[in-house]
């Protein structure tokens, strides 16, 4: 665990190393970009460079630009950082690497740039283009998974002498819950003198800033009454468990993380429900 978390904050480290050179890069083209303009508009130079070193200034900081998103996007791959995987997050980094460049080779363009505009929007189609084939790191690392079964070892499961386990079918469902995932594995056996129990687990899942969620987990067909319920955590997490409320037909969880919440969390949960009267079916 050590080992693991000391590895995740050097992959953080580099990471902020990586954004913060990509986003000098970028400030330094906008200043230069911004510069250019004002003193091309305020005629303190008005020929410009020729057609030939303006494309090639143009096309050499468009490269440095490239650079810059390709090193801002593999930062994103230790930090899940949630900006670089929307929308509006990837836009905003596009236009942030193809806009100064090209703004300075306009500036920099002299007043009958003849031949130097078909290059410039050849070079603007490429330069996108490279950006899509590079793709988005962080949005390709939050594809949704499939959730992962507790092993048998991994289930909770505590059973009385006199309870005879009764071949059940092992129920195994994923439920969304207001926007988290949880899944589950449940067992239920009865024992000769009417007595049930219902012995499972599941994994509650917290998105970055979630610090509670609550589980309903039903019972059908409902208990012939109301049970005693133990749930416990199966591995080591900063989470406090509590069940809230339990009834014949079902029982409510809720988990609470204590500390910071930024990150993702899957959190294994053992519990065991059981009636303590023995009821016998009417002859």
């Amino acid at each position: 665990m050590r080992a693991m978390a000391k590895r995740t904050e050097v992959l953080l480290g580099r990471g902020d190393e990586q954004r913060n050179l990509a986003t000098t890069i970028w400030s330094g083209l906008i200043v230069i970009a911004v510069v250019l303009i004002s003193r091309r508009l305020g005629g303190y130079f008005s020929e410009g460079l020729s057609v030939p070193a303006a494309c090639f200034v143009t096309t050499l900081l468009t490269g440095i630009s490239l650079l810059a998103h390709l090193v801002f996007q593999l930062a994103e791959r230790p930090s899940a950082s949630r900006c670089a995987s929307n929308r509006r997050g990837r836009i905003s980094i596009g236009l942030t690497t193809l806009v100064p460049p090209f703004a300075i080779g306009i500036a920099l363009l002299p007043d009958e740039p003849s031949g130097a505009i078909p290059y410039l929007a050849t070079l603007f189609v490429l330069a996108a283009t490279a950006m899509i084939a590079v793709g988005d790191p962080a949005a390709m690392r939050s594809r949704p998974t499939r959730d992962r079964v507790p092993s048998q070892k991994e289930q909770f499961s505590v059973q009385s002498p006199e309870t005879r386990a009764t071949p059940q079918p092992v129920l195994q469902a994923t439920l969304d819950l207001k926007g988290h995932t949880v899944s589950q594995r449940m067992t239920r056996s009865a024992g000769h003198d009417g007595r049930e129990q219902i012995v499972g687990t599941l994994t509650i899942h917290f998105l970055p800033g979630q610090k509670r969620a609550i589980v309903h987990l039903p019972f059908c067909p409902p208990l012939p009454e109301i049970p005693q319920a133990i749930c416990h955590l199966l591995d080591d997490h900063p989470v406090r468990l509590k069940t809230a409320t339990v009834q014949r037909f079902g029982m409510r969880i809720e988990a609470r993380r204590s500390g910071s919440a930024s990150d993702a969390e899957s959190v294994d949960v053992g519990y065991r429900v059981f009636t303590e009267a023995a009821h016998s079916k009417a002859a």
